[in-house]
């Protein structure tokens, strides 16, 4: 492999993807499975969504698990903010939902939140999808809260 290459592996539960080429090649083959996943998502809640709803308070009380975080940097609480939002249903985040979760629950607002957003993409603990984000599984393990796929 020339030094100018470029890598890019995944591993999931059941699969692991490696794209080895030039940095436009691999950015062009990440794009395109990130479109593909997102299609994949979209057919799996569409099959789920004749199976009922659990109500929000019976999967989890939002403001208890964001208790757990209230001392921890402003970054780590972004990320759990984020993924406890993913879990209840959202799987593009904007950082209006963020700071809409911060009222809705009295939380600690944050002092600049798109500021933590910036540093956590530029860390790769989140991706940049459009407007919109999503926390990467990098992300959900600095914070200890799983990443899950949601079903409806």
């Amino acid at each position: 492999m020339s030094e100018n290459q470029t890598k890019y592996s995944f591993k999931g539960q059941s699969i692991v993807v490696k794209v080895t080429g030039s940095e436009q090649f691999v950015r062009t083959q990440v794009q395109e499975l990130t479109r593909q996943l997102i299609q994949l998502d979209s057919a799996v809640q569409s099959k789920n969504s004749t199976q009922p709803e659990s109500t929000i308070a019976e999967q989890f009380n939002f403001a208890d698990e964001m208790r757990k975080f209230a001392s921890d940097p402003a970054k780590n609480r972004f990320l759990a903010i984020a993924l406890l939002l993913h879990r209840q249903g959202k799987n593009r985040i904007a950082t209006g939902d963020i700071h809409q979760a911060v009222k809705d629950y009295k939380l600690n607002s944050f002092v600049n939140a798109s500021d933590c957003r910036a540093r956590c993409i530029k860390e790769g603990l989140i991706a940049q999808d459009a407007k919109k984000f999503y926390v990467t599984q990098k992300g959900a393990e600095l914070v200890g809260i799983p990443l899950t796929i949601h079903k409806h």
